[in-house]
């Protein structure tokens, strides 16, 4: 499982840009992402047993995912925008 803390940062001059925190999450062995509306607390287990070898082993690899994962944001944003 891959975490990401992501910054928003939305212009709103002349006010100074508001920066909000995003937590995002790719799993390594599907590709599964989505974003946290909170985020759980982590702790890491050890496993003996069968294991799914993971897809996503470097940050490399997570590029396209992270990319999807910031094109969800900006459409939460632009749909919150167009509603008010």
């Amino acid at each position: 499982m891959w975490v990401a803390k992501m910054l928003v940062i939305a212009e709103r001059k002349p006010f100074p840009p508001r920066v909000t925190p995003n937590m995002g999450f790719v799993d390594a062995v599907s590709g599964y992402r989505g974003l946290f509306t909170s985020v759980p607390p982590f702790q890491s287990v050890n496993s003996d047993g069968l294991v799914a070898r993971p897809i996503l082993q470097s940050e490399d690899q997570l590029q396209p995912y992270i990319q999807d994962l910031q094109s969800q944001i900006n459409k939460k944003i632009f749909t919150k925008e167009t509603k008010t």
